[in-house]
Order: structure tokens, then sequence, then C-alpha cells
């Protein structure tokens, strides 16, 4: 049983680790942030096939319940055009990036991250979601190629749920949002959905953010049903942050929550708490809008390991 809680640590610290630096590990395959602006979902879960909410429907409107919500945006509409801090790509190498797509309203539309999963070939691990809105530019659904789609469920105007459903319309996770009084993420929990309807908790994570509005600390606990209980499984704390702009959508730390924003300015360090993972330092150069072009990343270790290089482009 020891041996079961230290695999799960480590897979969940190099999730984490990976995300944030650039070459991702692979993804929780359900994640897809769309949620409908509708009434909240009943708890009896599985949803039955003709219940389960698909906004927008084939009339363009956001809910089909209510005909005179405003039409959702669509999501082949043409991309904004270069926009100072709108970020397009990050680049770490040719196989390895992440690559963004947004409607004229600045709303992200379509996100492919990428990276090479066997070094030393041109095998890589590709992963792509499309992303759609109310009028109002609200985030109604995630999906992706696979046919995995994530529906979200709105308190005023924060999320306060999502659902993930498979290709066959089966509900997958279930996830719970709470915002602070700054509409901050401040927790976020995930659950299973088994095919009776029965839920259960998969994880949570806390997230602490400074008086500037730039996230502090991210702690990912998973949840081991053998004791009920919730176990720390990364802990990352950031500092030493410049004073200039954080470039749009450049951090992931779960495709669910790719359309928020965790950063104001740009962290100089990153910290793994509950490893001994290197610390990462970090160093920019910035456009004239203050927005980083590059970032180079340096390691504190007990061995000397090579820098780090990215690019960013608007």
């Amino acid at each position: 049983m020891n041996n079961l809680f230290k695999t799960l640590s480590v897979i969940a610290i190099s999730t984490v680790y990976f995300s944030i630096t650039g070459c991702e590990e692979a993804e929780l395959p359900i994640p897809l942030e769309n949620k409908p602006t509708s009434q909240q979902p009943s708890p009896n879960l599985p949803v039955p096939a003709d219940k389960v909410p698909t906004f927008p429907d084939s009339s363009g409107v956001s809910d089909p319940g209510n005909p005179s919500a405003p039409p959702a945006a669509d999501p082949s509409g043409p991309s904004i055009p270069v926009v100072p801090g709108l970020l397009k790509k990050i680049i770490w190498a040719a196989l390895d990036y992440k690559e963004f797509r947004y409607n004229s309203r600045g709303d992200l539309l379509h996100y492919v991250t990428q990276y090479n999963s066997v070094q030393g070939t041109s095998i890589v691990r590709r992963d792509e979601y499309t992303y759609t809105y109310d009028g109002n530019g609200n985030i109604v659904s995630i999906s992706n190629k696979d046919g995995i789609r994530t529906e979200y469920f709105y308190s005023g105007d924060v999320w306060s749920e999502a659902l993930s459903f498979d290709k066959f319309n089966r509900p997958l996770r279930k996830y719970k949002f709470q915002f602070n009084a700054k509409k901050q993420l401040a927790d976020y929990a995930e659950f299973n959905v088994s095919l009776d309807g029965a839920i259960t908790p998969r994880s949570k994570t806390n997230f602490s953010y400074d008086g500037a509005g730039n996230l502090t600390h991210y702690t990912y606990f998973w949840y081991v049903e053998s004791s009920k209980t919730f176990v720390r499984s990364t802990e990352l704390q950031f500092s030493n942050f410049d004073s200039k702009k954080y470039a749009k959508n450049s951090t992931t730390f779960d495709y669910i929550l790719q359309p928020l924003s965790f950063f104001v300015n740009n962290p100089g360090k990153k910290e793994t708490l509950s490893s001994s993972n290197p610390i990462e330092y970090y160093t920019y150069s910035y456009d004239q809008y203050s927005y980083p072009t590059h970032r180079t990343t340096s390691y504190s270790y007990d061995k000397p390991l090579p820098e780090t290089k990215a690019t960013f482009e608007y």
C-alpha cells in the first residue's frame, strides 16, 4: 500500500511539474471546460441521455429552454488579430509546444498541447480541445477529439460546477469550484462518477494568492479510498515576481482550468515543497508592451541540469 501511495504522488507531481515548465505529461483524459449558463444539474447521476444539455443547439441559442438567450459565439469565427499579451504559441522545441486560437472577442476557441513523448524519435503526444461560449462570453463547454466533453454551470458570473461526459453521453467526472471575493479560484475538487450514478472524491486543489493577484501556493491532494482521507501529493510555491505582464493562457494546471488566469506578473522562482525536485529560476525578455517573448529556466539541484528556453508568440 505504501508503494501505491508513492506511485500516485510521483504521478501527480510529474503532471503539475511538467505542465508548468512546458514538457507536459499526459493530461487527465477528461478535462475540458464547458459550462452552460443554465440551472445546475441534479445530483442524481447519471443524467439520462435525453436530458443532458448539449448547448448550443442547432438554433444557435445558448439555452434551448430559453430561446431569448443570446446566441452562442461561433467557434469557427475568425481569429483575433495580433493583440498584446494574447498568446498564440509557446515553443520549447520543434515538437514541443502549445498553441492557442481565439475568436474576435479574444475568447479561447482552440487549445493544442504537444510534446515529444519518446525522446530521440518524432513520436509525439498531442491533445486538442475546443471551447464554446454563450453570447456573453461565458464558457459553455469543452470537447476533445475523442468525443469527451465538459459542460460548465454557474453561480452568478463564476463557475460552480462542471460535468464531463464520454462520447456515449455517460458521465465521467464532476468538478466543483470555489472562488474568493476577487473571483480568483480558491478551491477545486474533482469527483469520479460511476455508471450507477455514485459519486466519489478523486482529488482537491487549494490556491493562494498575494496582494497583487499572483498565485503563490498550489497544493494538490489525492483522495485515498482505503482511509477516506486526502493526502498531500504536490505543493508548489511561486515567488520573486517581476513588475511586467503575464501572457494570457500560458499556465496549464488542468485543461478544465485553462481559461482562468492565475498570475498578473511573471514568477522568477518556483519551488516544489512536497519533494526534492530542483528549484526553478526564470529570467525573461519582453516586448514593447511588457509581455514576455522569451523565458529561460535554470535549476538549482545537487547535479548540473541544462537550461531550458521557451519562446512566446502573440
